[in-house]
């Protein structure tokens, strides 16, 4: 249960960041962050939240089958645009996996200055 909370509390911490920044970068993304450095901070909390990410890992179709469910519903408003919609979705998940790789490369060369 307290692997849950840390991670609900990350995504509520990013959540009023990106209200406080007001930049174009969701919550979810600051929340990250925010876990990122907590775990890296003080790691004695990790097991607990590998735990839950892992539950929450184990049954990601439940959170992906509605939006699905949903999108396929109104595929006629969409079919127009659909090419569209596949090349903005393959871009911007090439351009995100390319963003975390860098934060995660600069995150561990941060954390191994730190822990000298």
């Amino acid at each position: 249960m307290l692997g849950f909370s840390i991670i609900l509390a990350s995504l509520l911490m990013g959540q009023c960041l990106a209200f406080a920044f007001g930049l174009p970068i969701p919550g979810s993304i600051y929340g990250l962050i925010v876990l990122l450095v907590w775990l890296g901070i003080d790691d004695s909390q990790l097991a607990q939240v590998k735990s839950v990410g892992d539950f929450l890992l184990r049954h990601m179709a439940l959170f992906i089958i509605p939006p699905g469910v949903a999108i396929l519903d109104s595929f006629s408003a969409i079919k127009h645009e659909a090419w569209i919609l596949l090349a903005g979705l393959f871009y911007s998940t090439v351009i995100s996996f390319v963003v975390c790789v860098q934060i995660a490369r600069m995150a561990q060369i941060t954390f191994r200055v730190w822990a000298k």
